[in-house]
């Protein structure tokens, strides 16, 4: 009796142990199956193809360079990539930069009060270079193409710049467009002979730079001669 009555307790715990074991499976193989649905998702998906640059909810941005069946590789500006589960990326929040038409170019310019007067001609001739020199910037009114004077601030004045391009916020087409824009509007800054502003604490520190540097020049002297 106490023999059956030990190989029935034997029993009984392998029996649990398979139960558990089983159980342990089950959920780990689940898991395998849920990520591997992810990247077929994915892979089947409109949502990113390799090669695009994309950004995610949680601010990871670069560029695809592989999508597994349970990760998907993305390559930062940095060079670095990261490697994310598809069951994460399922969840999140994606924007497809490489899928994108059109992009923006935004700029806030500041000029000093002394140039008050010419606000109004200097953003003309903005607009005017503008339109001259960035073919990839559309000027035909069916995209925003907004120059304005925008803002009295307590130690400047403000002229908005607000462009859209013909081409995804991406590569190189956009950085030569852009700066294509930055360089429109400093031609059109120098024709209008107007400087720009300074934030008063930078111009606070420029305008003492050359008298503290005298001094400090001054004291080393004084001190050597010690």
């Amino acid at each position: 009796d106490i023999l059956k009555i030990k190989r029935g307790a034997g029993l009984s715990s392998i029996f649990a142990l398979s139960g558990a074991g089983t159980l342990t499976l089950s959920l780990a193989l689940q898991d395998i199956v849920k990520k591997s649905l992810g990247g077929f998702a994915l892979s089947t998906s409109e949502k990113f193809a390799i090669g695009d640059n994309i950004v995610l909810g949680d601010g990871t941005q670069g560029t695809v360079k592989k999508i597994g069946w349970l990760n998907t590789d993305i390559k930062g500006g940095d060079e670095l990539i990261t490697s994310i589960p598809n069951s994460q990326l399922t969840d999140l929040r994606v924007t497809n930069r490489s899928n994108q038409k059109y992009s923006q170019v935004k700029q806030t310019l500041r000029f000093d009060y002394s140039d008050v007067d010419r606000i109004p001609a200097l953003v003309t001739c903005i607009k005017d270079e503008i339109k001259e020199s960035c073919p990839t910037v559309i000027t035909d009114g069916s995209h925003p193409f907004r120059v304005y004077w925008t803002s009295f601030e307590a130690d400047h004045l403000e002229i908005s710049v607000d462009c859209r391009l013909k081409s995804p916020p991406v590569g190189d087409m956009f950085y030569d467009a852009r700066q294509n824009i930055l360089i429109a509007i400093a031609r059109a800054v120098k024709k209008m002979q107007i400087n720009f502003a300074m934030p008063t604490e930078t111009y606070k520190d420029f305008v003492g730079y050359e008298e503290r540097m005298a001094d400090k020049v001054k004291q080393q002297e004084d001190s050597n001669a010690d």
